[in-house]
């Protein structure tokens, strides 16, 4: 049984106040960097990584698909995912992190130069 699982069996049974439930579990949600935007920071801060930079689809094979055995494309979801981590680094590291892209170019996420 899986952690999801075990979470609504424990909503639905009667004499679970929900509501007491829902409120305490938004109070301990984590404010930090999630698992994607702590992979994609790993990877622009690393001084033997590109200099030039990472696509947002090279980001979400390295986020998804560590294992290079596979080869399937990243879906939509992962890409957009991705997408959303960049925009959110860019926004809290703005003096280290250049997001350039956009539109109907490809995302790239950079180090800032100095």
């Amino acid at each position: 049984m899986c952690a999801w699982q075990v979470a609504v069996g424990v909503l639905q049974h009667p004499s679970v106040d929900r509501g007491a439930v829902l409120a305490t579990s938004k109070a301990i949600m984590s404010r930090g960097l999630g698992r994607i935007e702590r992979i994609i920071l790993a990877l622009i801060e690393d001084k033997r990584g590109r200099k030039n930079g990472y696509a947002a689809e090279a980001l979400a094979i390295a986020a998804y698909q560590p294992e290079l055995e596979s080869k399937r494309p990243p879906t939509k979801a992962e890409r957009v995912a991705v997408a959303r981590a960049m925009r959110s680094l860019t926004h809290k590291y703005h003096d280290r992190i250049v997001l350039k892209g956009g539109g109907d170019r490809p995302l790239w996420l950079e180090r800032r130069q100095y």
